[in-house]
Order: C-alpha cells, then sequence, then structure tokens
C-alpha cells in the first residue's frame, strides 16, 4: 500500500474543518428553521464517534473525486463531522456532517454545499412489532439538505463506508394523524407569528381524485384548544387503561376522529373520505412526501418519534 505523503496528511486536516461563515450547524437550534428531507437508514457498521474527523476527511475525498466536475476546478471541497450538542440524550445521539467550499485563492463560500443530521436512538426506542424492537439497535434517521448530485454522492460514501443504504421516508395519512396528534397537542410553549397571532395546528388535506373548487382544504385548530380536548379525552379514559402509555395511544388517534367529526357537523363534509397530506404543529411542519421542518419547540421529541417510524 502506498503510503500518505505528510502534506497530503495535512490537506486532510485542513480540508476536514468547515468555513466559519458556513457553520451553521453549531448546536441543535440551527437545525431549526431549515427544510428538510428525512431518510431512514440501515445500521452503520463499525461506526465509531472517536472517528469523526476520519469520516470527514473520507467524505471531502469522496465528494471531490464525485463531485469536483459539478462544482467547477476553482473550488476545493471541505467535510467536517462533529456531535450536535444541545439535545437530550436519553433517547439516542445526534451527529452533524456538513460539506462545504473553498475556492483556489483561498476564499470560502458563503453557506455550506450539503447538511446531514444522522440521529442514532437508543436501544428499546421501537415499538412493539418493529423490526428494531428490544435491545437491537434502532434504524438511524438521516436529514438532509442539498441538491440531487450531493444527495446521492453522500449516500454512495454511507455505502462505503459503513455498508448502510438509505431510502426517503415518506409519512401515511395515518402517520400523519398520530404526529398532529401528539405535536399539536405537546406541551411546548405557544409560539407567535411575527403578526403575534398565536400559532395553531394546520391540517391540509386533498381530495384522492380531483373535485373542482374542493381539492384541498385547510383545518386549523388553536394550540391551546387542542390541548385542553386532549385533556378531556384523557381524563374520560382515565378508567378504561392501567397503563399510561396506553391511554395515551388511544387518545392520540381520538383526538383526529373528534376534529373530523365536528368538522362534518358544521360543514356536511367527511375529512375521512380525504387524504391528510400535510400538517404544521408548533414542533414541526411535516408532509407526506417527508419534508420536515423544525421548530425550536421540542426538538428531541421529534427525532424520538422519527425513530419509530423508521423502523414500522
Amino acid at each position: 500500500m502506498k503510503r500518505k505523503h505528510r502534506r497530503d496528511i495535512q490537506d486532510d486536516r485542513e480540508d476536514a474543518l468547515v468555513p466559519h461563515s458556513a457553520q451553521e450547524l453549531q448546536t441543535a437550534k440551527d437545525v431549526a428553521g431549515k427544510t428538510w428531507l428525512t431518510y431512514r437508514a440501515s445500521p452503520l457498521h463499525a461506526f465509531k464517534e472517536e472517528r469523526l474527523a476520519d469520516y470527514a476527511a473520507s467524505l471531502r475525498r469522496h465528494m471531490t473525486a464525485d463531485c469536483q466536475e459539478a462544482v467547477g476546478q476553482r473550488w476545493r471541497f471541505l467535510a467536517a463531522a462533529y456531535r450536535l450538542p444541545g439535545l437530550a440524550e436519553q433517547h439516542g445521539r445526534v451527529f452533524a456532517f456538513v460539506v462545504g467550499l473553498k475556492s483556489v485563492a483561498g476564499k470560502r463560500a458563503e453557506s455550506p454545499l450539503f447538511q446531514a443530521i444522522l440521529s442514532i436512538a437508543r436501544p428499546g426506542t421501537a415499538p412493539e412489532g418493529a423490526q428494531g424492537r428490544g435491545e437491537h439497535p434502532a434504524y438511524p434517521v438521516f436529514l438532509l439538505r442539498g441538491n440531487k448530485t450531493t444527495t446521492d454522492s453522500f449516500s454512495a460514501w454511507l455505502y462505503g463506508q459503513f455498508d448502510s443504504r438509505v431510502s426517503q421516508l415518506s409519512f401515511s395519512p395515518y402517520t400523519l394523524a398520530r404526529m398532529a396528534a401528539l405535536w399539536g397537542s405537546s406541551d411546548a410553549p405557544p409560539k407567535r407569528s411575527a403578526s403575534g397571532a398565536a400559532e395553531v395546528l394546520e391540517l391540509v388535506y386533498k381530495a384522492p381524485e380531483y373535485i373542482p373548487e374542493l381539492n384541498t382544504i385547510r383545518l386549523t385548530i388553536p394550540q391551546e384548544d387542542m390541548r385542553r380536548l386532549a385533556a378531556e379525552m384523557t381524563e374520560q379514559n382515565h378508567n378504561l387503561y392501567k397503563e399510561e402509555d396506553d391511554k395515551l395511544a388511544e387518545v392520540r388517534p381520538g383526538l383526529l376522529r373528534a376534529l373530523e367529526e365536528h368538522f362534518f357537523y358544521h360543514f356536511r363534509i367527511s375529512l375521512s373520505a380525504f387524504l391528510l397530506y400535510r400538517i404544521s404543529t408548533p414542533v414541526a411542519h411535516v408532509n407526506s412526501s417527508g419534508k420536515l421542518k423544525l421548530t425550536e419547540a421540542n426538538i428531541s421529541l421529534v427525532f424520538q418519534q422519527l425513530a419509530i417510524y423508521a423502523q414500522l
């Protein structure tokens, strides 16, 4: 095997550093406010936190070989991999992978070329019946931001480095309904828009077939009303279940049914005949194709739930 020259090793170390102006992912709060695509991954073989610097250097070399033609010869790739602080760790670990650019003249690009968030849940996070249940590791979840070229290149690097394949997550109307019920009635402090109005839970339905003037329906519920309804339904079911988790599991889908029945009472339109395809909550905004935008309200809760949905 050819021994690496000392200068090559020094270049790897320098280019493994993301430029300061592009270091947007310094804490968990920096994940919020951006639109991500969600992916499930098979377990990462031999992934070790103490080797993050090596992974960054490997990713830089791979991107250089794979994407240099796409960005042009006047740019050099930079990469970083690090543990993302600021998240509750009882559910697992969260890491960031960032790829940036630096010109041959030494000027660094203002924005990252590619960003990835890796969430590795602790064993036992999966629900009963899911593939990752018990003490087996849960499937990792990635949030990715980048164009198709960089996303495909990163996916190829994951496979070569960790023997891990990724696939984009999509969410069924039932899964979106559970997210809406859980995140819409969460204990996150109420957020306010730029106009000062309190944030609401928004459910967006679309018709399975085109219906003139009724193709999309938006249902909005103030967060406080959602909490009150959840509390009332929990109290009503208090004597039906011994375990708190069982009780809440019944309440959460029931919340959406109650809202749909309320809508039918007033408008004589059955929302159950429509497809729920987008939700906006005080915790996150997500659609059926896997696009996700988090708020700062409860990022740990979102990662915990995504780890569960990735295994179903």
